[in-house]
């Protein structure tokens, strides 16, 4: 990270989280990130710059919003055949696609 008048990335720290939410006008998200400020030199409403690597690859499953159904704390992916551990219940559960 560097304040507006640094050059560079002087300030190491690192990402706590990221918001999974891109703003389409923009294309920027919102991050929550540590820095350590032992002297004192970063404050609250200061303008900076910041360089987040992104992860490499890795295999993931991707699941189409369509074969998720809202539960009652989050979004949840029912998976595998009728009957086995984690399959559909019922036909009212499935996707017409």
């Amino acid at each position: 990270m560097a304040l507006a008048d640094e050059v560079g990335f002087p300030h190491k720290g690192f990402t706590d989280f990221v918001d999974n939410k891109v703003d389409p006008t923009t294309a920027r998200c919102t991050p929550a990130v540590w820095f350590p400020n032992p002297e004192r030199a970063l404050g609250p409403g200061f303008f900076a710059r910041m360089r987040i690597p992104a992860a490499a690859k890795y295999p993931a499953l991707l699941i189409p919003r369509s074969r998720t159904r809202l539960g009652p704390i989050a979004e949840i992916c029912l998976c595998g055949q009728r009957g086995e551990e984690g399959g559909v219940p019922s036909s009212e559960n499935r996707s017409a696609d």
